[in-house]
């Protein structure tokens, strides 16, 4: 779970608390926090620019990023930038696998809420299609069945 109450600092300043270290820059709000999965260690960063994240919207992507895990891949790195455009509001999702490629996901939209939920979306299906890949490339093929059933 990430806190936060003041958004807006000028000047340069950490805040360590247990496993979550805050960065305020000017106009730029940046969340870390270090979760655990059998022995791996996921790390989260939340950065925010030019728009005001709301706890409950940075709860949401917590969430959102914890249930990831469900797959069963060695995530180690999630990067998620929210900034704001011209034509709306961009949310990337940067997802670092281990033995695997990075997965990086973008969704622009209007709305703030509609942007997040989209990307988010999109990140459980890019992740469900590398699972899935990787769970089929361990399975028995049908060859395998067939010399097994002819000895």
């Amino acid at each position: 779970m990430l806190l936060i109450q003041n958004k807006y600092y000028y000047s340069k300043r950490s805040i360590n608390l247990h496993s979550v270290k805050l960065h305020f820059k000017k106009q730029c709000v940046i969340f870390f926090h270090s979760s655990t999965k059998k022995g791996f260690i996921m790390n989260v960063q939340i950065r925010s620019k030019d728009i005001a994240l709301t706890p409950h919207l940075n709860d949401h992507i917590a969430a959102a990023i914890e249930n990831f895990k469900r797959y069963h891949l060695d995530i180690t790195t999630v990067n998620v930038i929210i900034t704001k455009e011209k034509k709306g509001v961009s949310v990337e999702f940067d997802m670092h696998i281990a033995h695997a490629q990075p997965v990086v996901i973008s969704h622009t939209d209007e709305d703030l809420d509609t942007a997040i939920d989209l990307a988010i979306d999109r990140a459980n299906k890019a992740l469900g299609r590398l699972h899935d890949k990787a769970k089929d490339h361990n399975a028995t093929s049908l060859r395998e069945i067939e010399v097994a059933e002819t000895e």
